[in-house]
Order: C-alpha cells, then structure tokens, then sequence
C-alpha cells in the first residue's frame, strides 16, 4: 500500500487535524504569554518611574523646608538682633533725656540763683547818691540819686525829675554792682512792651467808642431836630445830614502776634467807623469799604522808619473824615521813630 493511500484514510486526516490544532494552540498561547510579559513589563517600568518621580518630589520638597526652615530661624536672628539694637537706642535715649532733664534742672537753680542775686543786689542799690555820673555815650550828669534798679536799668532822681538809664550806656562798675543780665533784660522790655501795648490798645478803644457814640448821638440829633430834648416840632425842611467818621492806628511791634516778622517791620491795626458809606486810604491806595454805622478793622505792615498815612474819606465826594499819620497817635516813641 502506498503512502498516499494512507494519508486519504478517515484516520490518518483526522490524526493529521488534531496534530495542526495543537500546533496551532501552543503558539496562540506563547504570544499571549509574551503580551502579557510585556505588559507587565511597562507596568513595571511605569511603576518604576512614579518611584522616581515620587522620591524626587520628597526630597525637593525636604529641601524646601530645610530652606524656608534657615530662612525663618535667619529672619528670627535679624528680628532679635533688631530688637537689641531698639533696646540698646532707648536705653542710649532716655539716659540722654534724663541727662538733659538734669541739665535743665540745674540751669534753672543757676538762673534762679542769679536771678535772686540780681533782685537783691537791685534793692541794695537803692538809695545811692552819685555827685557825678559819666555815661558810656559820654553824657556827664550830676547830683544823682538812685530810686530803683531793675533788669533794664537803674532810675535816677536828678534837678529835672526821675530818669531810667538804661545798662547799655551805664558804666561797668554799676553793671557789675547790679549784675546786670541781657538775657533778663530782653525779657523784662518783653514784658513792658507788652503790657504798655495792652494800656495803649485799650485807651485806644475806649477813645473809638467814645467817639463813635458821640457820632451816633449826633446822627440822631440831626435826625430828629436841634436837641433830642427840644420840645418844638422839626422842621418840615429835612436837613442834610453832616459826614462824620472817626479812625485810630494801633502800632503792634515785632512778632506781637506771633508771626516771624522781618526785623524793623511794625503791624499797624486800623479801625475806622463813619456814620456815611466810606472807605480807608492807606498811603495814598484805597484798601477798605466801610457802610455806615459799621466799624471795620484791617491790618497793615509798614517799616519802622517808613512814612505812612491813614485817611478816612467819604464814598460820596471823597471828603476827609478823619486821617492819622506816622508821627500822630501812633504809640512809638521818639527812639523807635
């Protein structure tokens, strides 16, 4: 029997079917395993690199604290070294207050101390009597005797009355005799100015509203008739009534109201009051209106050896009403003209 006659058997095909099924199944199963090796494979390998990826991240971020950690305990020690350094300044500043409180307080018993040896020195002073008394200008005068010192200067009785010579033009012996202070001496003409411009302002007002009261009464008596107790009836013919007006000039001196005036410069408060609309006139420029029966005050700054006029006109035809000028009611005396 030949060979492909027992191939064509029932039994040979179907031993020859399962021989290729089974060869066919073992090599579906290799490649599965392979897959599955692979993929386990890249697993592995992913798995790998997130370990990586994981273990980089902890360490940057150790590292991060570590720095932040030197940052703060960095700033800490500036803080504190800061803090030492405030310390050490207030401690430095209050013994600097405390040594010039100390200071202060034993300049003040020496000025205390000087001043009670200059009041005393003063009232044994008194009483005096000088035959003869060069001044430093080179004035001579004679038969003097002395009635008060005081920080400015001592006062002398002599043929024509009573005289204050200032320390300035005394003689060194009688400073010393009296010890004389400028600093005590700059305060007590502080002190007189002051006060003799108090006086001089409150004259002043009272001689305003003195005046203005006259004006006013007479308004009414020109209003009303001849008198105000006159019992004959007025006349039909309504009179014209007279423009009147008053004006005064208060001259305050440097820094009376404490400003930081240039040396030299005077602060003129002028008050006027007109029973007619009026204006005021300084030195030749009209500056303020006034309405009748209101009194107006303005200020102005003028030189110590400046001329200056205030007048008082009348709005209507410009009539004078009354005027003040730089050598008339002003307070200054002859040695500040």
């Amino acid at each position: 029997m030949s060979f492909a006659k027992y191939i064509t058997t029932p039994l040979t095909v179907s031993l020859l079917s399962c021989l290729l099924l089974s060869s066919c199944d073992v090599d579906w199963r290799s490649r599965k395993q392979i897959e599955e090796e692979k993929k386990e494979q890249m697993e592995h390998e992913q798995t790998l690199r997130e370990l990586e990826a994981t273990r980089r991240s902890v360490e940057a971020s150790k590292a991060l604290e570590k720095q932040k950690a030197a940052e703060l305990a960095a700033k800490r020690a500036a803080e504190e070294a800061e803090e030492k350094e405030l310390e050490r300044q207030r401690v430095e500043e209050q013994k600097r207050l405390e040594e010039e409180a100390r200071l202060a307080e034993l300049q003040l018993k020496e000025d205390q101390y000087r001043e009670r040896q200059r009041l005393q020195a003063c009232i044994q002073f008194k009483g005096r009597k000088f035959a003869s008394l060069t001044l430093r200008n080179g004035d001579t005068l004679e038969n003097l005797k002395v009635t008060s010192a005081d920080a400015i200067g001592v006062s002398f009785m002599h043929a024509h009355g009573i005289k204050r010579i200032p320390f300035t033009n005394l003689p060194d012996e009688i400073r010393e005799a009296c010890h004389y202070d400028p600093e005590a001496a700059k305060r007590r003409e502080k002190l007189e100015l002051k006060y003799k411009q108090a006086q001089y302002e409150a004259a002043h007002k009272l001689e305003m509203l003195e005046r203005e009261r006259k004006i006013k009464l007479k308004q009414l008596t020109t209003l009303s008739g001849d008198s105000p107790s006159s019992n004959t009836k007025p006349s039909t013919t309504p009179k014209a009534s007279t423009q009147q007006g008053s004006l005064t000039v208060t001259v305050s001196g440097i820094n009376q109201l404490g400003r930081d005036y240039k040396r030299g410069q005077k602060l003129l408060k002028i008050r006027a009051f007109a029973n007619v609309p009026a204006y005021i006139e300084f030195n030749g420029e009209r500056i303020v209106t006034l309405q009748p029966f209101v009194a107006r005050e303005v200020d102005r700054m003028t030189s110590l050896t400046g001329q200056y006029k205030v007048v008082l006109r009348s709005v209507k035809d410009g009539a004078i009403l009354d005027q003040e000028s730089h050598n008339r009611k002003t307070g200054l005396s002859t040695s500040e003209l």
